[in-house]
């Protein structure tokens, strides 16, 4: 809209300013107008923001104890479905980022769009009826997906970030034993959007030992914030996996919910072993040391 009243006369530039900020800006490139035209743009967005009315905050249910009480519209109808579309679109990577770790790379289920929209269209059926007021993730795979989320529900994003990373003042996790290492992660404090019991999901992309989504749920907790679940998008703990992040989650309370699952018998099998040799990478940099920031 706005590259379309650039080209234009005044008159024309004045409408585009009409659609939007970036409208009026275009306006300006017309023919001797532009002044009035950005005014006018400004005008009326002064107008339009006159009549928003504010949002009431949605009522605070408590936390599910499981799946089956979440409300109904909240449960996807074809998981099974979803499982079988995306679970090809996580590649197992050898060696990376120790000699003897398989990396759980989602970058190609970014890369399909469609695939990509329907998990986020999961996760937001299924808390849109719990009334959150945030979703809140670590770094740094979990921003490819808590933000999207959190945008389609109208709540607010709380990024939480290794320890050091963030400029202002933070609130921080206890220690606690992640895949690469022993850390703290971080919230910037005055994010939080209620002074209350606000509820909050915690969205990451994978649960392995369950580290990183411990640490989240315990911080957010201390600040008063009533932890619904953890949301992930694949679950390679439980079952028949040795890894531990289910029952780590379950032994402090934690509700774990996963669109699909690694954890059954041969699961993991097939994982490393589906498709052609090159599906399964050797990372260039297996044996070399690897900082993760």
């Amino acid at each position: 809209g706005g590259g379309g009243g650039g080209g234009g006369s005044g008159g024309e530039g004045g409408g585009g300013g009409g659609g939007g900020g970036s409208g009026g800006g275009g306006g300006g490139g017309g023919r001797g107008g532009g002044g009035r035209e950005g005014r006018g743009g400004s005008r009326l967005l002064r107008s339009a923001s006159l009549r928003q009315q504010p949002l009431q905050p949605p009522p605070q249910p408590p936390p599910p104890d499981d799946a089956a009480s979440l409300p109904a519209a909240s449960r996807w109808a074809d998981l099974a479905a979803l499982e079988a579309r995306i679970k090809p679109l996580v590649r197992p990577v050898r060696g990376f980022p120790t000699a003897d770790f398989v990396f759980g790379d989602v970058t190609p289920l970014l890369a399909d769009a469609a695939a990509f929209g329907l998990c986020i269209d999961a996760l937001v059926a299924r808390y849109q009826h719990t009334g959150l007021v945030a979703v809140a993730a670590p770094e740094a795979r979990g921003f490819l997906f808590g933000p999207a989320v959190a945008k389609a529900l109208g709540v607010a994003f709380l990024p939480i970030r290794k320890a050091g990373q963030l400029p202002a003042s933070v609130h921080e996790s206890d220690a606690v034993a992640m895949d690469y290492g022993e850390r703290r992660l971080e919230l910037h404090q005055g994010l939080l959007p209620s002074a209350g019991a606000g509820a909050v999901v915690v969205v990451d992309d994978i649960l392995a030992t369950g580290g990183s989504a411990f640490a989240c749920a315990q911080l957010l907790q201390r600040l008063g914030m009533m932890v619904v679940e953890i949301a992930v998008v694949y679950d390679y703990s439980g079952g028949a996996s040795s890894l531990p992040g289910r029952s780590v989650l379950a032994e402090h309370g934690y509700a774990v919910f996963a669109l699909a699952r690694f954890c059954r018998d041969g699961d993991m099998r097939w994982w490393l072993e589906r498709g052609r040799e090159s599906d399964v990478l050797h990372s260039p940099h297996a044996g070399k040391a690897h900082t993760k920031h």
